[in-house]
């Protein structure tokens, strides 16, 4: 059995944007219809996913005031 290989290189918001470029050629290659649709609006919410998460962790972001 072969182990298995976890790669640790890539961040969350990398994984992310790599994905939504595969769902895009994916889509790309499909014609007009609900799938093609369907692949557009998941690229679309990592893409999302991603810009979200790097809002979060910027340095600017300050608690709310009590």
């Amino acid at each position: 059995m072969k182990p298995r290989h976890f790669f640790k290189d890539n961040d969350p918001q990398q994984i992310l944007i790599d994905q939504a470029k595969a769902l895009r050629a994916r889509a790309a290659r499909m014609p007009a219809g609900v799938e093609r649709d369907r692949l557009l609006k998941q690229a679309c919410e990592n893409e999302v996913r991603a810009n979200l998460h790097v809002w979060a962790n910027s340095p600017g972001l300050q608690p709310p005031e009590r």
